[in-house]
Formats: structure tokens, sequence, C-alpha cells
């Protein structure tokens, strides 16, 4: 370069491992000694992967006793497949041992003895040689009772008058507390009049005038806390 001028040099930064890198640049010129050297450093990093949960939705609801299928997948949009180990998580604790991905970059696992409240499933990756540890993701999940909701009367086929029917049910659980919540009736689709609260898991109400016939008769129980929501139907005959 004549004397005042300069120029730009650049460098590209491509580690080839993890950890500390160095290395010297080394510029020849006229100088005393021939040469000028530049140190260069930095620190190589794996890069990270995509990591999700495929499942449960998060915000789903389950009856208890049941199995929830906790599966992730670990993928990148260059490179080879991830491989490593997904520690998975119920409320913070670790949930069995760690398990392998598969080589379609997924891991599973089946939860179970999960109790009725609100629980937080995670899950993180260990990493492999080609890149970083990853996570936690997390999904909130709620576990409910299954409730059992039953015409008390009228029964199923029954023949009753074409005229107004009083119809009650009762909702039961085998587990505690006693399902609150409310019902909403209706008559042939048509929603008679507002949901009703159940009282010691019992609920009622009276139909409009039927007219002579089949009809169909459908109770809707809302859910609670701690009960999954639930319906029942059944046919009456109106002459």
């Amino acid at each position: 370069l004549n004397a005042g001028q300069s120029c730009r040099i650049g460098v590209v930064f491509t580690p080839g491992a993890v950890g500390a890198r160095s290395a010297t640049l080394t510029l020849l010129d006229n100088t005393l000694n021939g040469e000028d050297n530049v140190t260069l450093a930095g620190i190589g990093v794996l890069p990270s992967p995509t990591f999700t949960i495929t499942a449960p939705a998060n915000g789903a609801t389950f009856t208890s006793g049941t199995a929830v299928t906790f599966s992730v997948k670990v993928s990148s949009a260059s490179g080879p497949q991830p491989t490593g180990k997904v520690q998975f998580k119920v409320d913070g604790a670790n949930y069995g041992t760690a398990v392998t991905v598969s080589s379609t970059g997924t891991a599973s696992t089946s939860v179970t003895g999960l109790t009725t409240t609100t629980h937080t499933l995670s899950a993180t990756y260990s990493g492999d040689t080609n890149y970083a540890a990853a996570g936690p993701v997390s999904v909130s999940i709620t576990i409910k009772a299954a409730a059992t909701l039953k015409f008390t009367s009228p029964t199923s086929g029954q023949t009753v008058p074409a005229a107004s029917l009083p119809v009650s049910v009762t909702v039961t659980s085998k587990t505690s507390p006693v399902p609150i919540g409310n019902v909403t009736f209706s008559v042939d689709g048509a929603q008679v009049g507002a949901p009703v609260k159940l009282v010691s898991g019992a609920a009622s109400m009276t139909t409009g005038s039927l007219t002579a016939g089949s009809h169909t008769i459908l109770a809707v129980y809302s859910g609670d806390k701690y009960h999954r929501a639930t319906k029942a139907s059944e046919t009456v005959n109106a002459q």
C-alpha cells in the first residue's frame, strides 16, 4: 500500500470444535521483519436444535386414571439429525430415566398416576457432539375425574302424557368431592330454561308441553374443577 492508504481484511471464524479457539493471521509486508502477525481468538459453540413438544397440547384436560402420552421432537434445519437423550419431568421432578432420541428425532413417555389438579409437564434435551443442549420446554395439563350422568325420571322409552313432563338426573363420581356445577336440559335440540344448579348431585326441570310422538331429552353436565363434563340422552313417547 502506498503511504497513507489503508485496506480492510475480513476473517471468518469457523470453529472445528467446542471451546476456546485461537489462530494467527500473518500479513507479508516490507517491514523489518517482513511480516505482521494478528492474533485471533474466539469461542466455538454448538448450534441449538429445534426442540418442541408434539403432545399433549397445552391446556388439555384428561380423565384421571388414563395414561398421558408426552412426546417431543428434536430437529435441525441443517446438519445431521440430532441424537442424545431427553429427560421428562412432571411438576419439576424427573419422570423416569432419560429417553434416547429416535432416528426420526422423537422421544416419548407415558405419564400415569397424576392427581386431579393442574400439572406442568416439561422436558430437556441433553445435546450431542453436533448440537447444544436445549430446553426446558413445557405444557400445562389438567386431570379431572370422570362423572356419570343418569336420568332418574322418566325412563328411556317410557310412554308419557302429551303435556309438561318433569325430568330429573343425577351426577355421580367414584372420587371425592361430590360433583358440583350445572346441568343444561334440551328437548329435541331446543334448550329448556336456564342451566340448573346441582344440589347434592341432583338436578331437575319441567319441559314445556310435549306434542304427541317421540321426543329426545338431552342433559349436559358442565363439569367442575375436579370432574369432566359429560352428557346423556333418552327418548320418550308422548301420547
